[in-house]
């Protein structure tokens, strides 16, 4: 896929794109151990835990509509309407919010609302292009994603010592 992915990013976004690349696996990589804690804290609950087998498929779907990846966040950031406010604090405080906005930067550039972007056909979007990601998110986002795994490990092994018996 990166083969792929690389000749579309140099045709739209240009040369330069190449120089951001490094960041954005990076951030696929500490996304990984992101995941990783993730799934061992869900494996681990869900051996005592039978039912909540069906409620992953839920939260999860909650869970990716939460997070920005087929929305700019500046969608839901920049609005005056006060549900709409309120879903944008909640996906701010999502984590893969923040890996996602993280890999968007490196590799596509930055969306915000255009000044005086409120016209009669709705809110007009300016893309930057890619660029480094902000370093405070990504540090956040790297303890969030080894926390994470370590919350994870060390769950998952105490769980394990039951599995025994629960299966």
């Amino acid at each position: 896929m990166a083969a792929g992915l690389t000749p579309f990013l140099i045709a739209t976004r240009g040369w330069g794109v190449l120089w951001h690349l490094p960041a954005a696996l990076a951030v696929v990589a500490i996304m990984a151990i992101f995941t990783s804690g993730m799934a061992m804290i869900f494996a681990g609950a869900n051996v005592p835990f039978r039912d909540l087998q069906e409620l992953i498929v839920v939260i999860f779907l909650v869970w990716f509509y939460a997070t920005p990846v087929l929305y700019p966040p500046a969608l839901v950031t920049s609005s005056t309407e006060p549900v709409v406010a309120l879903l944008g604090k909640i996906a701010q405080a999502n984590p893969m919010s923040w890996f996602v906005q993280l890999f968007r930067t490196a590799t596509y550039g930055t969306v915000r609302v255009a000044p005086g972007a409120a016209g009669a056909d709705g809110l007009h979007f300016v893309t930057t292009g890619p660029q480094l990601p902000d370093p405070e998110l990504f540090a956040l986002a790297t303890a969030t994603a080894f926390i994470t795994f370590a919350l994870g490990y060390v769950l998952f092994n105490r769980l394990a010592l039951t599995f025994a018996k629960e299966i």
